[in-house]
């Protein structure tokens, strides 16, 4: 094909067919969505409550009194703003936090270490230097353990 400027253009391919959608065809794609509406819904009856509840509870004041009488005072934000104002909070977070990147810090430590001991096999460990030595305990190349466990 010639552009009317004498210049060659790419013919275009045909495009494809697009299936018409019929009932048959949007019914077998609806039943696994069909069959799972039963449990969605009985799940979202469960938690909707108690979160609803949760929402309003923490959106009330309670002290011993208010708890005897089932009623709270409405304090709206106020519950939010006095704990981020409150130094406890703040300490009891960063102590959450350090706790946190310790712990995970220390089991990848641990898992990487003793990896090299649990996926050793009598050829090689898969660990071993360049240079042929290792250290792993299972392997040919060393006679310990990295970990003292070997």
């Amino acid at each position: 094909m010639t552009h009317p400027d004498g210049m060659a253009v790419a013919a275009e391919a045909p495009r494809p067919r697009r299936r018409r959608l019929t009932r048959a065809a949007v019914g077998r794609g609806a039943v696994p969505y069909l069959l799972i509406l039963p449990v969605v819904g009985v799940l979202g009856a469960l938690l909707a409550y108690p979160i609803y509840r949760l929402v309003i509870l923490s959106l009330q004041k309670y002290t011993l009194f208010e708890l005897i009488r089932h009623k709270g005072v409405w304090v709206g934000l106020d519950n939010f703003s006095s704990i981020l104002h409150d130094q406890v909070f703040w300490h009891t977070v960063l102590r959450t936090v350090i706790f946190t990147v310790a712990n995970v810090g220390l089991t990848i430590a641990a898992a990487s270490r003793s990896r090299s001991c649990s996926y050793a096999s009598a050829a090689g460990c898969g660990s071993c230097s360049p240079r042929g030595s290792c250290s792993c305990g299972r392997c040919r190349r060393s006679s310990r353990c990295r970990s003292g466990t070997g």
